[in-house]
């Protein structure tokens, strides 16, 4: 059922059904029921997506969420809506794709980087997902406010802060079984969470705490278990930033390319060059791309303006930028390598508070439960963030600044495996 407060917009709803993201002991179920079947709904703090809104939602004790409904809900329009077979067919769809949307949210929800998901319900039999409102601001919103060059574009350190922040978070999903590919990056898609650190603190220190949001595109990289196999639904992203394999349904292979993380890479390199030079990598919304229907044709007959560093030492950002937007998914760098380019822009401190930080993720499945887990796994290699060995070359061995067992900050030099701050030998956990 629903109530609507008439005079601040806001609508009280019961759900009928609801399903805990994380498994709840049957003697509290009670008040599971009590925190998240009960929500006010927000109506002046809507966002929209493909093919749902995103709402602010409070309960009874002031807990605040996001509500993502359908857009042909009847829970905001309060009658049910008289669909035809088509539109039918198409809320069916709809219906199938947010819940796939929800499989993804459980399956990154407690890696950082990621909005954590409550679960998945539904009100006057309009289905919805239950999840964290991301307190923070867009990079879309947050454009005006960064360090801008006399070029127009952002600074490149800002440029290099912006994508490392984005690639360590995508990067925290190659520790899984399957991995996840987000497949709709865009700078409305990104947020800098504000709870721990302002805006404005964030870009003195030139490290941000990001956020992916919009996962109604996404897919596991491994296996074909996908929404498009079982049901023929084709998933799309925003043309801008998208990569041209995105775009279509009709190309040999398609399946396939549509589940690389290279995907990532595309859409992060067109929003890159776009921070850089001010303007996106093909202009799109001039060229009657959205009435012809052409976009995957602009994105591979045509080539983007060309990017010029503005010193010597932006060339080698400029070329990973302009690698990473090239039509062959071979021809594209990893995640990793535009990691390792990105990370040379950035200031020292920054470089060395930041190493280790993936290693591990905090997971806090409920109030009172916490659990690790360690998402680095095979990509630790990658990272430079794995145990330094005595018979390592010098350069990994000098390189740690903290030590490999818990994270304690150390000196210059010193094997991280067996050193800490406040023995000469042995770790004092593991001697």
């Amino acid at each position: 059922m629903d109530t609507t407060d008439s005079a601040y917009g806001d609508k009280l709803i019961r759900l009928d059904t609801f399903d805990t993201a994380v498994a709840v002991d049957p003697s509290a179920e009670d008040d599971a029921k009590r925190r998240f079947m009960t929500l006010i709904l927000q109506t002046a703090y809507r966002d929209g997506g493909n093919i749902g809104h995103v709402l602010r939602a409070t309960n009874t004790s002031g807990e605040v969420f996001a509500v993502k409904l359908l857009k042909d809900n009847a829970i905001l329009s309060g009658q049910a809506p008289d669909r035809s077979a088509e539109q039918s067919a198409a809320h069916l769809a709809n219906t199938a794709a947010l819940f796939e949307e929800y499989r993804h949210l459980c399956t990154v929800s407690h890696l950082r980087g990621f909005p954590r998901v409550y679960g998945y319900g539904s009100c006057e039999d309009d289905p919805l997902i239950l999840m964290e409102w991301v307190e923070g601001t867009s990079l879309k919103q947050a454009l005006p406010l960064l360090p801008h060059d006399a070029s127009g574009g952002l600074t490149t350190q800002m440029v290099a802060a912006v994508g490392n922040a984005v690639l360590r978070a995508l990067l925290m999903t190659q520790g899984l079984v399957n991995p996840v590919i987000h497949r709709d990056l865009s700078p409305a898609n990104i947020m800098f969470r504000t709870t721990s650190r302002t805006l404005e603190q964030q870009i003195a220190d030139c490290s941000f705490d990001p956020c992916l949001i919009d996962m109604g595109s996404a897919t596991m990289a491994l296996g074909d278990d996908t929404i498009t196999r079982r049901a023929d639904i084709w998933r799309f992203a925003t043309p801008a930033y998208a990569a041209p394999e995105m775009l279509t349904q009709d190309i040999e292979g398609i399946a396939a390319l549509r589940r690389s993380p290279v995907i990532d890479v595309y859409a992060l390199s067109s929003i890159l060059y776009q921070l850089y030079s001010g303007r996106k990598p093909f202009d799109v919304e001039s060229t009657g791309a959205a009435a012809t229907g052409s976009f995957y044709l602009i994105k591979t007959k045509t080539k983007p303006a060309p990017l010029e560093p503005r010193c010597e030492g932006d060339k080698a950002l400029v070329q990973i930028i302009m690698k990473g937007i090239s039509v062959e998914q071979g021809d594209r760098p990893t995640e990793q390598q535009m990691l390792e380019v990105l990370s040379t822009y950035l200031p020292a401190a920054e470089s060395e508070d930041r190493e280790g930080a993936g290693d591990e993720a905090a997971i806090d499945i409920d109030s009172g439960t916490h659990l690790k887990v360690d998402v680095a796994g095979e990509r630790a290699r990658d990272l430079g963030a794995g145990p330094a060995r005595r018979h390592d070359p010098p350069s990994l061995y000098y390189r740690r600044r903290r030590c490999g067992r818990c994270g304690a900050r150390r000196r210059w030099r010193g094997n991280p495996w067996l050193w800490h701050p406040r023995l000469p030998g042995r770790h004092p956990r593991f001697a």
